[in-house]
This record gives C-alpha cells, structure tokens and sequence, in this order.
C-alpha cells in the first residue's frame, strides 16, 4: 500500500511538472516528426469515410452529408473509435488527394465543433489513441494545408497534450494508463520545445512499465492481445527516440526485448493467436508485423512462471496453458477467465507423446515428480483438462467408491467376504 501511494504521489507530481505548457498556454513552433503507424490498413474504407459510412465496433453508422461528431452515437465504443482517429490509416493507405482532403475536413471538422467535449472524446484512453494518431498521420492531415490550418492543428496537439497531463493519472488502471503515458512521450518528442515534457513522461512511462510489464514479457491482466496493443504503440516510439537523438527509458527497451518473445509464446503453428482472459481473435498480419521488428528471433520459452503459462508442444500437438491465477479485474478491464487448457491435436499417437512431453522434469519446471503432469485425458476422449480438474474428479470417484467411507473413518471393504471356495 505503502508503494502504490508513492507511485499515485510521483503520478500527480508528474502532472505538475507537465503544467507549464498548461499554464504558458503557447502553441509550438512546429511539428518535429511523424511516427510510424504499424497497425494494418484497408484502401478501400477511404471510400467508404468518404461517402459517410463510419464502421467501427461492430456498427455501422451512415451521415450522408453531415458530420459524424455531431450525431448520436450508437454505441460508446463506436464513439471512442471514432473520436480516436485510428481510421486515419485507412485514407493515408489510398495515397489519393481526394483521401489527404477529406483527412484534413474531418480533422478541421472536429476542431472546429469542439467535438473534444463529447464524454467519449474525452476520456483519457481515447485522448491518447487520438494524439498518437494525429502524429503519426501529420503529413495525411498537413498535406495542402495552409499557415492557418498548421497553426491551429499545432495549438489543438498542444491542448490535448495539455488536458491528457493532467488527467493521465486518473486513466483505468492497466493497458489505458500505460497508453497515456506513451502518447505523452509522442508529443514530447514530436512537439517542438517540449524538453521538460518528454522527460516527465519518459520517466513516468518507465514506472508503469516496471508496475504492468512482468519478468517474463507478460503483462499484469494476462491478457495476450495487450500485448499486441501495446507492442504496437511501444516499437514506433522506440524509433522515435532513436530519430529525435533521446534517450528512451531503459524499462521500453528491456520491456520489448521480453514481450517479443512472448508473442512467440502465444502463437500458434497455422500463425493464430491464443485467446485467453478476453482475448478475442487476433490478425495474424498484426503479429507478423510486430515480429518482423524481433532482432533476436529466438525461439518461443515452454514456461512462462510470471504470466501464469505453460507450452508444451510434441510433434505436431501443441498445448497452451492457463496455469495462473486470475488477475484482479481493475487491472484486466475486461473479462478474467480462470484457468484452462487450449490445445490443438493431431491423432492419438500424438496425445500419447504430448502427454509424455508433459510428464517430463522440464515439462513444468521445478514442481515435485509427481505434480508434474498439468493434464490428462478425460473419459477416453481425447480431451486434456487441467490438473485441478482432474484431482476434483479423482476426489469426487474416491468419495463414492464402495470402498470409501461417508463421513470419515478408515476405508473399508462393504463388500461381502468371500471363502478360498468362494462361497460367502
């Protein structure tokens, strides 16, 4: 408890040494870079924004000629997605004028309805996806514009970057926090000027690092598809300070160099993303893409102690396993399963040999011989079940074995002895 109060101190003091951009209230000179954005693209939904379909989280909106900041939206997650500005990739894909202009109005668009007061805008994790977003798509955006446009696109990144400083601390705990902090860092380093605020959000980024990163490249809600996401934001803004000539936080490197390999881990041989603890189905480009960026290209660990995971692969079976315990859901921010077992097969043969595979030493690490078996077959099926599990069953037969006593006492034999002859 002691810990997390000096960490919620250092959080609102870093928002303090963000204040005098607030307090001057002046507008950078210019814009120093634009980042790279690695997330995947569509050419075709240009079109689409275009004509005034909005598609996000699974619903479809249509303005026709209006604005979208202006309607109702159907959905609080549609209008994060929308307010987030992640689609901009999609225009900048088409590489066409018609798609750099309509960037442009729908940009000058929202700055010019205050569409930044919407509930849904301003929450601290869409603010951060939006900023990051506008960095990394400026020269979309800038592309034609004139001195005035650049002017108050530049005072707008500022205002946010501002208001995101001062509310960073109050963000969900987990993955939107540390997104906070890293859009921070976006805007000290592609923002002119911003010294001081490049080295307050450096250092705050590296404490949540060190407080959601675990040792083994996991992170704290033990969920797989963070890992993606924040991967995504993290490998971009390494390459920012290497263009800006900064020193990134030492936790960013190290914690990249851990959860590289953990997407190793989670990956299937076909390529798919293991779902656990609401992960949901991943694209297998996204993965590809981040693991393009592994120097290393190790192969994937068989025990993953810290996240609470286990791999045991043998032939052409594969078995992932939830061996942890559930997080606490302040943290997860989603769904928190509890332990299970996802596992691919290919033929009897092969669960005899994965099974084998298990009951090896190094299957599980340093357990006692006889707890070292994670799972076996149920009923003759085929299907693996987790240790725990199978000790429930085992507990459950024993209890109503004729052999058992109900109610405690020694086991005893109810069934009636029998003479050498075999007459009772």
């Amino acid at each position: 408890m002691a810990a997390e109060g000096a960490r919620a101190g250092r959080r609102r003091l870093a928002a303090l040494t963000r204040a005098p951009l607030a307090s001057a209230g002046r507008t950078p000179e210019k814009l120093l870079i634009a980042p790279q954005d690695l997330r995947t693209t569509d050419p075709t939904r240009a079109g689409e924004i275009y004509a005034g379909t909005f598609a996000f989280a699974g619903r479809l909106v249509e303005v026709g000629g209006g604005s979208p900041f202006l309607i109702e939206p159907p959905t609080r997650e549609w209008a994060s997605a929308l307010h987030g500005f992640g689609w901009l990739r999609h225009l900048r894909a088409a590489d066409t004028a018609l798609a750099r202009a309509n960037a442009r109005s729908l940009v000058d668009e929202w700055m010019t309805t205050r569409a930044g007061r919407d509930a849904a805008a301003a929450a601290p994790a869409t603010q951060a996806r939006r900023l990051i977003s506008w960095f990394c798509h400026s020269p979309l955006i800038l592309d034609g514009a004139d001195r005035a446009f650049y002017r108050r696109f530049l005072k707008s990144l500022a205002r946010q970057a501002r208001q995101l400083g001062s509310i960073a601390s109050s963000a969900s705990d987990g993955a939107p926090r540390l997104q906070c902090e890293a859009a921070l860092a976006y805007a000290g380093l592609c923002l002119a000027g911003e010294a001081r605020l490049l080295k307050s959000a450096s250092r705050s980024l590296g404490e949540e690092i060190d407080r959601q990163i675990l040792a083994d490249g996991g992170h704290a809600s033990r969920n797989p598809a963070t890992l993606i996401d924040l991967l995504l934001d993290f490998l971009p803004l390494r390459q920012a300070f290497a263009a800006r000539n900064a020193q990134p936080p030492q936790q960013l490197l190290t914690a990249i160099d851990r959860m590289t390999p953990m997407l190793r881990f989670f990956r299937h041989g076909d390529g798919d993303f293991a779902q656990f603890n609401g992960a949901g189905p991943t694209p297998t480009d996204l993965v590809a893409t981040i693991l393009a960026y592994d120097d290393a290209r190790g192969l994937p660990v068989d025990d993953a102690p810290h996240s609470g995971y286990q791999r045991v692969a043998a032939g052409e079976a594969l078995a992932l396993i939830d061996a942890g315990a559930p997080r606490l859901r302040a943290v997860v921010g989603g769904p928190c399963g509890l332990s299970l077992v996802r596992v691919f097969e290919r033929g009897r043969a092969h669960r005899r040999q994965l099974r084998r595979a298990a009951l090896r030493p190094q299957g599980l690490g340093g357990r006692r011989a006889r707890d070292r078996r994670p799972f076996d077959r149920d009923g003759g099926r085929g299907l693996l079940v987790p240790l725990r599990a199978r000790r429930s069953a085992a507990l459950h037969r024993r209890a109503h074995h004729p052999r058992t006593v109900q109610g405690g006492g020694a086991p005893r034999d109810r069934r009636p002895r029998r003479d050498r002859d075999g007459e009772p």
